[in-house]
């Protein structure tokens, strides 16, 4: 079958619309019991000296004495001593060595433990392996903000003429523009050019994109051994992301492209300076700058998008538990202009950064963080082109388009920062990581508006007034009207008035018609209708019966209610019956005359509910079924009455006319109703036959078998059971429940001698914490605690129940 695509034209040359934005959530820690703290908390911006560094006892400075043995610049994790060092300075196995400044002997400072030193021919080889700064140091507190620069030269630049770069600053920030224009196709992987992976299908079409990201890096790290506080941890990104992107487009596409745009090879190590020392922490970040664009499905659009973000993507480790958070600081701007949509897939694009750092000479990266952060949409707007309501198929299919779409993988490896490392089980190859994704400034929109019925009703005379609530946002306006159609739902006429509607906190959102000269003897049909461009008028739903007029008449009636009503608890269903019984009152015999059958009727706010011709005693009796929650409940006097509304009853009378056809007039006689159920609780145990029936092979084991006849209402009132159930003995009292209608049943019971049954209570507790109780049987069991054959039988008390109306 042929697949049709929508394209939805606007009126306009161009159609603007702001995405609604909010604060991204965060992905919050697992709670965790605080330890107990000896001295004054955490407190990671204020710490308790100004003496910020505190070497730990077996950690030695690589002082003049040892640094001049050293034969070659040390990059790695072995130092290479001279033969003329005497033994007694060489380092000790276990010591940790600190070299916390940059020189041309260290390039990248030094941070060791010793594993090993070996005398070779040469000198000395001295072997370290990883330390954690928790053990090198027993206080170390920094926070520092550091703006991600680098040396011009030290930047693999694009060779492509498709990229221009520029640098981008803006305040706090330090970071690059890019703009782009691509043309569609593109070729797979030429030089310079977009790499091309798996692609299927092809579009038409160009893109120009213009992206900035900007960043800096927070490092704070609280390690106080000696004030034995927690080790504390943040390491925070801050963003600032802008994209302004034109696309235009058409085709069927499934694939991603991407490009390596900067690749920041820092020239020196950033040097984290600490208050009163002379030593600092080397840091060796690294940054690699890509653009991708994601394309899945079939589109035609031609539209343009910008947005501006600042953001922050922070790892924080605190209490011992590591976590990440994505939160949202500031938005710029942000703004969407379409001429044309029509998509059905998805569309992503935007720039991604692979961050990466280490400390001093450690091979081992400490933390990085993998971030993609670009606009997106996404929608299903394709259809069979045989489907006969376009409404149905696409009324609930939305167009989501977010400002920002974040994407941040966080991987910290807490054994480089913390002495114990706790997250045990992680290869030491892939850092244990944590995985955000979210969206900034995401707005849902949708084709058609969603319709909710009024009123759709007689007014005076020959008029049908119908009104429908209208709401949801738009991605194009469109046109709202009515539609009347006959009893076959055939049209007879549209509204002539249409508005134009978009976005519900904007537009009017009350549709209401009134449709004149109708025949009110004949039955109508009436919906909304919704134009757009491409369609036309579209009928959308709900669709609405109107019935025809009826004849009216004057009889009056009388209202009962009867004694008990019934409420439904099977099934997980927890119902009450709110009931009433119409008698009508004729004026005379002629009035009675002819007439071969009446119905009561209920409304609500004047809108027929329910009707029903059910008689008994000559009346007719109507009841309406109420969920718990549809209810306002007084648990204490055992009354439920329906929340909101009017509620009323009249009367149908139906009759012969001349021709032998039935025809039904409805009473003009209209009256309030005081709907309720208060059926109190009620349980009898009426019959019962107990019978012995021990078959266990321990001597202080027993069963029996009941059947039992009962009578029970207003379960309705149950909260609480009692007991273990019905085939087991709880204080010598089999207990049972049972629901509305229920009728008894048979079964059999089991126990032992530490709990002989003595008799059966039907009981429960209500939802004012009463006790409700039944009639009990008595149970009499012999000398070895066996149950003894024994007949009840008592209905005495049934007689109230005899009827459930005392009609006069």
């Amino acid at each position: 079958m042929k697949k049709y695509f929508l394209i939805a034209v606007a009126f306009l040359s161009l159609l603007t619309f702001n995405a609604c934005s909010s604060d991204s959530p965060e992905v919050e820690l697992p709670p965790k019991e605080e330890p107990e703290q000896p001295d004054t908390p955490v407190d990671p911006d204020n710490p308790s000296t100004t003496d910020n560094v505190v070497l730990a006892e077996n950690t030695i400075l690589l002082t003049d004495s040892i640094d001049k043995y050293v034969t070659n610049p040390v990059t790695g994790t072995t130092l290479n001593l001279e033969t003329s060092i005497d033994e007694t300075e060489l380092p000790e196995v276990g010591q940790v060595l600190l070299y916390g400044n940059v020189s041309e002997k260290f390039p990248l400072g030094f941070l060791g433990k010793v594993k090993d030193v070996v005398k070779s021919s040469s000198g000395y080889e001295v072997i370290t392996e990883t330390v954690s700064l928790e053990e090198a140091f027993d206080k170390l507190y920094i926070n520092e903000t550091i703006a991600l620069t680098s040396d011009e030269e030290s930047q693999q630049n694009s060779r492509s003429t498709e990229f221009v770069f520029s640098p981008w600053h803006p305040q706090g920030y330090t970071g690059l523009e890019c703009r782009w224009h691509t043309d569609f196709p593109i070729v797979p992987n030429i030089e310079g050019g977009w790499e091309v992976g798996s692609i299927s299908g092809s579009l038409s079409g160009s893109v120009d994109g213009g992206l900035a990201m900007g960043a800096n890096l927070l490092c704070l790290i609280d390690i106080d051994k000696q004030a034995l506080k927690e080790s504390y941890i943040k390491i925070a990104m801050g963003l600032r992301t802008s994209f302004g992107n034109k696309i235009n487009l058409k085709g069927e596409l499934t694939g991603e492209y991407t490009k390596e745009l900067k690749k920041f090879e820092l020239a020196k190590p950033f040097m984290l300076s600490l208050q009163g020392a002379a030593i600092h922490i080397i840091l060796h970040p690294a940054i690699v700058l890509s653009a991708f664009m994601k394309y899945e499905g079939k589109m035609e659009l031609d539209f343009s998008q910008y947005a501006d973000y600042e953001w922050e993507a922070v790892y924080l480790y605190e209490h011992g538990i590591g976590g990440l958070s994505v939160n949202k600081k500031d938005d710029k701007d942000n703004k969407t202009t379409v001429n044309k949509f029509s998509v059905d897939g998805l569309i992503d694009m935007g720039l991604s950064a692979d961050f990466s750092m280490a400390f001093f000479n450690n091979e081992n990266v400490a933390c990085n963080f993998k971030i993609a952060a670009g606009p997106s949409l996404a929608a299903k707007l394709s259809y069979d082109g045989t489907e006969e309501n376009l409404y149905e198929k696409l009324k609930d299919n939305e167009i989501s388009i977010a400002a920002c779409k974040i994407a941040v993988n966080a991987g910290v490896q807490i054994s480089i920062f913390k002495e114990d490392n706790i997250e045990v089980g992680v290869d030491d190859e892939e850092l244990p990581s944590f995985e955000y994704e979210g969206f900034f400034g995401k707005k849902e929109y949708y084709l058609f508006p969603k319709f909710k019925e009024k009123n759709a009703l007689w007014k005076s005379g020959n008029q049908i007034l119908a009104e429908y609530g209208v709401s949801r946002d738009l991605l194009f306006p469109v046109q709202l009207g009515m539609r009347l159609m006959d009893k076959d739902k055939k049209t007879l006429k549209d509204d002539v008035d249409l508005f134009e509607y978009q976005y519900e906190n904007e537009s009017q959102t009350l549709l209401s018609t009134t449709f004149d000269n109708v025949n009110s003897k004949k039955d109508y049909y009436v919906c909304p209708i919704v134009e757009l461009p491409l369609f036309g008028k579209v009928e959308a739903s709900p669709v609405t019966k109107i019935n025809a007029k009826q004849d009216t008449c004057h009889i009056d009636f009388t209202i009962e209610y009867p004694k008990y009503s019934d409420s439904y608890r099977m099934n997980g269903r927890d119902e009450a019956s709110c009931e009433a019984a119409l008698y009508p009152i004729y004026e005379n015999e002629n009035q009675r005359k002819g007439i071969v059958g009446t119905e009561a009727i209920l409304y609500k706010d004047g809108k027929e509910v329910a009707r029903s011709s059910y008689q008994w005693l000559g009346r007719n009796i109507i009841s309406k079924l109420f969920k718990r929650e549809e209810l306002l409940i007084d648990y204490e006097n055992y009354i439920a009455r329906p929340k909101d509304g009017r509620w009323q009853v009249s009367m149908a009378f139906k009759k012969l006319d001349e021709y032998g056809d039935t025809i039904t007039c409805v009473t003009d006689v209209v009256k309030d109703i005081d709907l309720k159920y208060d059926t109190k609780p009620a349980m009898i145990i009426y019959r019962c036959d107990i019978r012995g029936c021990d078959s266990h092979s321990m001597e202080d084991e027993h069963s029996f078998l009941i059947d039992m006849n009962c009578f029970v209402r207003g379960t309705f009132w149950c909260k609480t059971t009692i007991g273990n159930g019905s085939n087991e003995v709880t204080n010598g009292e089999v207990i049972v429940v049972r629901d509305d209608f229920s009728f008894g049943g048979s079964w059999g019971v089991n126990y032992t001698n530490y709990d002989v049954p003595n008799r059966l209570v039907m009981k429960y507790i209500d939802y004012s914490g009463r006790m409700v109780e039944s009639n009990s049987v008595p149970i009499q069991t012999d000398v070895n605690g066996c149950v003894i054959d024994s007949h009840y039988e008592d209905d005495s008390e049934l007689s109230q129940y005899e009827s459930r109306w005392s009609f006069d």
